[in-house]
């Protein structure tokens, strides 16, 4: 009778135990939800604090209206809000059919020698913050674009160089070793010398027009015209 009683006791006891530890396990899980939601509230309050004077002084077509132009003072966000929910609906049309692409051939279709470290690594991909693969890039890519490409594309414009083209904008391709261009010309016949050059410079290969633009109306201003060139290997 008195060993029933000691179990019972010690049975109680540890129930008694076990609530007190679910007890403080559900208060400390509620405290940290509370708290995300106080770090989200924070956050919104901060970025509503700091659009305040915008806001304030433009209204709300600061919003819609495109302008950004500090010499006038003239400002908009409709280019940046555009184009983040562009970038970011282009990023989900990419990144949702990856993602279950990727998700039914691990589960389906994968083989099981392949499945954990598979699964490991798109989980450390998920993980690394966006910032990381930007500073890799700084610091990686950067130096060897500026150390191999850029000396080759600056030797090659230079040779190609005539006074009547101004080059407006270059975008070099490391990954797909390709050139584009956009400039201005004096006339048809100083964009078509300026492709000549660029064909027979040593660091391009496949150069070719892609557009241009004459101004009809006024056949006077200049050609605008844009190139693409494939970028030899360096020797």
């Amino acid at each position: 009778m008195a060993t029933d009683t000691t179990i019972v006791t010690g049975q109680a006891s540890t129930e008694r135990h076990g609530a007190f530890g679910d007890v403080v396990f559900r208060s400390l899980t509620l405290l940290f939800a509370l708290l995300v939601l106080v770090v989200l509230g924070g956050v919104i309050l901060s970025l509503v604090s700091g659009a305040l004077p915008a806001l304030e002084h433009f209204g709300l077509r600061f919003l819609v209206t495109e302008a950004w132009n500090p010499v006038t003072e003239k400002f908009g966000a409709l280019a940046p809000v555009y184009g983040t929910l562009v970038t970011s609906a282009i990023a989900m049309l990419i990144g949702i059919p990856v993602a279950f692409g990727v998700a039914l051939f691990i589960t389906e279709l994968c083989p099981n020698w392949l499945k954990r470290p598979l699964s490991t690594m798109i989980e450390l991909l998920a993980a690394i913050p966006s910032i990381i693969y930007g500073i890799w890039g700084l610091f990686v890519l950067a130096p060897f674009v500026q150390e191999h490409i850029e000396p080759a594309l600056i030797g090659t414009l230079e040779q190609a160089a005539t006074r009547e083209v101004a080059i407006l904008q270059l975008q070099p391709d490391a990954e797909q070793r390709l050139l584009r261009l956009s400039a201005e010309a004096r006339d048809r016949e100083a964009m078509f010398e300026y492709l000549r050059r660029l064909g027979a410079a040593p660091g391009l290969a496949e150069v070719h027009l892609v557009s241009h633009q004459v101004q009809l109306e006024d056949p006077q201003r200049p050609i605008q015209f844009a190139v693409q060139a494939r970028i030899r290997e360096a020797q």
